[in-house]
């Protein structure tokens, strides 16, 4: 069972987080997105790490997402190195950026060689795709989206 064990003095079958090697856990949805969570920001979440095991859930409801989410699923891992290359993601990727900003293809020595970089180009590629493609629209239609993403309402154009 998840919970504070502090609470429960003497209860041995209370953690605080869910334990890798448990078989049967029962918690509730915050101990579910913490684990899963710390589990992302370390990168200790494998493909195909979950393939033998089977998640039973009660109160589904607590699990769906049906409005503004009150956490981020975006975590910073620029920090983390491209163990072929030597270098950070944010290192790679920062290069590859400097490159397609200039409209330049991309030089041999930063192209992809593994899964990682493949999909670290793809995304990068495509990110400056769409803001090429943004920046060609007529200003009063960029204005109109960008004040609809930050939600703001100026009567000035502010995209330049």
């Amino acid at each position: 069972i998840c919970g504070d064990p502090k609470k429960v003095a003497g209860a041995a079958d209370v953690v605080q987080s869910i334990p890798d090697d448990a078989w049967i856990v029962y918690c509730e949805a915050r101990h579910v997105t913490s684990f899963y969570t710390q589990k992302a920001r370390c990168g200790e979440l494998k493909a195909g790490m979950y393939d033998d095991h089977v998640l039973i859930l009660d109160e589904v409801d607590a699990l769906v997402v049906d409005q503004e989410p009150t956490e981020d699923f975006v975590y910073d891992i620029s920090w983390r190195t491209l163990e072929d290359r030597g270098m950070t993601i944010g290192e790679y990727v920062t290069q590859l950026g400097r490159h397609f900003a200039r409209g330049q293809m991309c030089p041999e020595e930063l192209k992809p060689t593994s899964d990682t970089e493949r999909r670290l180009y793809a995304h990068t590629a495509r990110l400056f795709r769409d803001v090429e493609e943004w920046h060609g629209k007529p200003k009063q239609q960029r204005d109109i989206e960008f004040q609809l993403y930050a939600g703001e309402s100026h009567e000035m154009g502010i995209t330049g």
